[in-house]
């Protein structure tokens, strides 16, 4: 293949289009299965995890557990003082999301993180914007 090394079209085939593989949302089934299996096989030993996971490779039954469905995934409503920490870490470190989400706040996703700040700096423009309009 043209402009393609063997490493290249195994991954193409591999995560895109080997027969079988499953892409979208997991099932309820798929999750319970997946913490069934890393209670039984432990959180490093994914390429066995996902052969009790049709479809699901070692790298997205990981992801899975780590940024969903875990049991060190805070879930819930974001406390002041997370929204306060990702403001001063994005404001010293930038857009550099994966180091601020390491910093322990217990929320395994660092996408939420991002949305988070994002969103913080929406309603701060929109309340600029309201406090303008009504001088």
């Amino acid at each position: 293949m043209p402009n393609r090394d063997n490493t290249q079209c195994m991954q193409r085939y591999q995560k895109v289009l080997r027969p079988g593989i499953r892409k979208g949302n997991w099932s309820r089934e798929e999750d319970e299965t997946l913490l069934r299996c890393v209670a039984q096989f432990g959180e490093h030993d994914w390429d066995t995890v996902a052969k009790y996971i049709p479809g699901r490779s070692n790298s997205k039954c990981r992801e899975r557990y780590t940024n969903y469905i875990g049991p060190n995934v805070r879930k819930g409503n974001w406390t002041p003082e997370e929204d306060n920490m990702i403001l001063q870490l994005q404001a010293q470190w930038k857009n550099k999301w994966a180091a601020i989400a390491k910093v322990g706040m217990g929320r395994a996703c660092e996408a939420g993180a991002e949305q988070r700040a994002h969103g913080e700096r929406r309603e701060e423009s929109t309340q600029d914007a309201d406090e303008a309009e009504a001088a």
